[in-house]
């Protein structure tokens, strides 16, 4: 979701050296090296991070940044060339993660040995105090609970499961993922599924579950064939995800396309996608452009342009944490007053889907949750909306859901605090709402 959680979660553009222009003296004589672990509470989810520093030759080396949604860790590791930064001045250190667009500014105490700092991930700021841990980082995720994910699938599969691979010539990367189909008959109609902001696999993981993986299950058992895929950057995907905008993201799910066009159990005249958030905001991009798409799904899909997108989603999440109005109305002019360096966040903010949309003339399912509170149900459907009737697309369906959270589960207030404690992982009448559209959509 959505990036650190502002469009997830919204919810450091280019490559950097791992090997920190420090003198080594100031690193030996604060003592930054080891492995450190602590907690930042974006948009009331809260997020375990862990951090491992080095000695090298010359300076500190960052080896190694993880962060833990619930059961889930995302882990990123030191190779030579990687977006990995750190610098020292004094007692003072500053990180920067590329991969994951974050970095950290913090000081070390020499009385508690803790670094008091701030976070920040694509444009946004949250305190975040780090304490050295075990290697496992054990202090960091000492209150962890299992979670109970009912709808997880288990093999052995009714259908076939495949671990492909597909290039992208545009960005000159490699995706991999999986596709799943029925066993028997075919051609079939097959959907590609785009993922939200932030770098996810395949399943879609984060926050203990894995959305992807559930409605990849449920769309393939009901006759449809499903194409998955690691962001690039991510599991066995190649190319770097960092300075990546939603534009370039589309030329992922454009090669997509091009690789089911290609598969003789796929019926070429029967693809499409379907995708959730920023997905929902991609999968437009790719209609346009390719007449090979013959219908979207656009799932907690943005309607309106990303700054205006970003007020609402800091109101309600916000009001929903029992934040002052007084605190929330100061936080929007402080976005409003932001300076987005990072070339995606940039993006997100000027762009608008809308003009887009318009465009498109293949058929369209947007659904939404009345929950949703980081891609609010009314004025996101409702522009949706306008804009295909503005475009003269008459074969449109647009649904809002009650009681349905930005991830399409039942909640009682929507907050992104709620998404790791419920055990649904994606409403089952969604599935089917879904399934039964494409099917119908497409012909059987």
């Amino acid at each position: 979701m959505t990036r650190a959680l502002l469009v997830a979660t919204v919810l450091l553009a280019a490559p950097v050296p791992g090997v920190a222009g420090q003198e080594r003296g100031g690193v030996e004589s604060v003592g930054f090296a080891g492995t450190w672990g602590g907690r930042v509470n974006i948009d009331g989810a809260d997020q375990r991070i862990r951090i491992v520093l080095t000695e090298a030759e010359g300076g500190l080396q960052f080896t190694e940044y993880s962060v833990k949604r619930g059961n889930v860790e995302e882990k990123y590791t030191y190779h030579r060339g990687d977006p990995f930064k750190s610098t020292v001045n004094g007692n003072t250190i500053s990180l920067t993660m590329s991969a994951v667009r974050a970095s950290y500014t913090g000081t070390l105490s020499r009385e508690d040995g803790r670094i008091t700092g701030t976070f920040t991930r694509e444009g946004r700021t949250f305190p975040l105090v780090l304490e050295r841990v075990g290697r496992a980082g054990e202090r960091a995720h000492e209150d962890e609970v299992p979670t109970s994910r009912p709808q997880d699938p288990e093999e052995p599969f009714p259908y076939l499961a495949e671990d492909v691979t597909y290039a992208n010539p545009i960005g000159g990367h490699t995706l991999a993922g999986t596709f799943t189909r029925p066993a028997f008959g075919g051609p079939f109609p097959a959907v590609i599924l785009i993922s939200g902001s932030g770098p996810h696999d395949r399943d879609g993981a984060g926050v203990g579950h894995r959305p992807f993986l559930v409605v990849a299950d449920h769309l393939t058992r009901r006759g449809i064939a499903v194409l998955r895929y690691d962001d690039r950057g991510v599991g066995g995907s190649t190319g770097e995800f960092a300075p990546a905008t939603s534009k370039d993201l589309a030329s992922d799910a454009l090669a997509a396309v091009a690789y089911l066009k290609g598969r003789d159990d796929v019926d070429p005249g029967r693809i499409g996608l379907a995708g959730h958030s920023e997905g929902g905001l991609i999968a437009p991009m790719v209609a346009v452009e390719s007449p090979d798409v013959s219908y979207i799904v656009l799932m907690a899909a943005p309607g309106v342009r990303g700054e205006r997108l970003a007020a609402a989603q800091t109101e309600l999440i916000n009001r929903a944490a029992g934040v002052s109005e007084e605190e929330i109305a100061e936080m929007v002019e402080q976005l409003k007053a932001m300076t987005a360096t990072d070339p995606w966040f940039r993006y997100f903010l000027t762009y608008d889907p809308a003009e887009t949309i318009e465009q498109v003339t293949v058929p369209v399912l947007a659904i939404n949750g009345e929950k949703d509170l980081q891609v609010p149900h009314e004025e996101n459907l409702r522009e949706i909306e306008a804009a295909l009737v503005r475009g003269g697309n008459t074969r449109y369906e647009i649904r809002a859901f009650p009681d349905l959270n930005h991830l399409f589960q039942h909640a009682e207030t929507g907050a992104p605090s709620e998404y790791q404690a419920i055990e649904e992982t994606w409403s089952v009448e969604v599935m089917e709402v879904i399934a039964d559209w494409i099917l119908k959509t497409v012909g059987r």
